[in-house]
């Protein structure tokens, strides 16, 4: 689910870029629809995991927060090594 989250970002990210070069200050706008889809497609797939595929909740939301922690210590770190900010 993380990994689904992360490529959404990405994605509307992507699009916001190109939509700021085309008209100015309507990139926000994009990425607000894209919290949003995010916000509701987790929501969605927990649902899901949780109801249709009768998995434990604990072992589910715990996985979660492991996956979302290391993209942001692998963000942190690619960072650190590379000097990109």
């Amino acid at each position: 689910m993380a990994i689904f989250t992360i490529w959404m970002l990405v994605m509307r990210t992507r699009l916001a870029k190109k939509i700021a070069e085309d008209m100015p200050n309507q990139e926000v706008r994009v990425l607000y629809v894209g919290a949003i889809q995010r916000f509701a497609s987790m929501l969605v797939l927990f649902v899901v995991g949780m109801a249709i595929l009768r998995l434990d909740p604990v072992s589910l939301l715990s996985g979660f927060v492991v996956s979302l922690a290391g993209g942001v210590l692998g963000a942190y770190l690619y960072v650190l090594y590379f000097g990109v900010r």
